[in-house]
């Protein structure tokens, strides 16, 4: 297989799943963990990561749940090839198709409330984007071509009338997500805020809806990413050699 010159070919933690990417646009961190490892499924689901990028966490997913067919819906073109790329290489066509098109348009990809389970690494950012920000990951950092009202209506239409909702976010922006939730039928369920190092103000938080669903919230025990020694705590640890 020919790849671009300068791309890399990297290990995802689990599964032994490599996977495509360019040094110099998006590359997958550790937001892409923790949502697969929180994100849940049934056997022989059917799931879209929405926002993918280069395809992390549909390929973490896939090492996590070998029995679901997902796809992928990446709005740059770039990412979108990449990740088939990662799903040659990985002989994952069985399992993995991916789209490339605006999740605004969703529609135009796939049939209303047809999936089990939807994940999503959106875009998080809003206000100025620094001069010196190049365009790819500008696109995947700040709400550029969709803001987080797009990313819960556009699942909204995808999920199927009991299907799941996980998405990592800005801790900070937790009361744009429940304000969104609330002009769709997903009701968020769980949230578990994660914070960089103990004394530190949580940067990220973790959150289950489901459709149709009773209100009602559980509100799960931080994440903690880094302990004292500045490493990777236990639970973090555990999480990167959970496959």
């Amino acid at each position: 297989m020919n790849l671009p010159n300068n791309f890399s070919v990297d290990e995802l933690p689990w599964g032994h799943v490599k996977l495509v990417q360019n040094p110099n646009n998006f590359c997958y961190g550790i937001d892409a963990v923790l949502l697969a490892d929180f994100a849940r499924c049934k056997k022989n689901s059917r799931c879209v990561d929405l926002c993918s990028g280069n395809g992390a966490v549909a390929f973490l997913m896939a090492a996590k749940y070998p029995s679901i067919k997902i796809s992928t819906l990446e709005i740059q073109k770039e990412l979108s090839q990449l990740a088939d790329i990662s799903v040659e290489l990985n002989s994952l066509k069985n399992t993995i198709s991916v789209y490339n098109g605006d999740l605004k348009n969703c529609l135009n990809f796939f049939e209303k409330n047809t999936f089990n389970c939807v994940t999503v690494n959106p875009p998080y950012m809003t206000g100025q984007i620094p001069k010196n920000e190049k365009e790819g990951l500008a696109i995947a950092r700040h709400e550029i071509c969709c803001n987080l009202e797009d990313v819960l209506l556009t699942s909204d239409a995808l999920l199927n009338s009991s299907g799941d909702f996980y998405m990592i976010h800005r801790a900070n922006r937790l009361d744009d997500i429940f304000s969104a939730c609330e002009k769709t039928h997903i009701t968020v369920k769980e949230i578990r805020l994660v914070y960089p190092s103990e004394n530190k103000d949580a940067t990220m938080v973790l959150v289950h809806g489901k459709k149709s669903a009773l209100k009602g919230m559980t509100v799960l025990p931080a994440l903690t990413v880094y302990d004292r020694t500045g490493v990777y705590s236990e639970e973090v640890q555990k999480i990167y050699s959970s496959c």
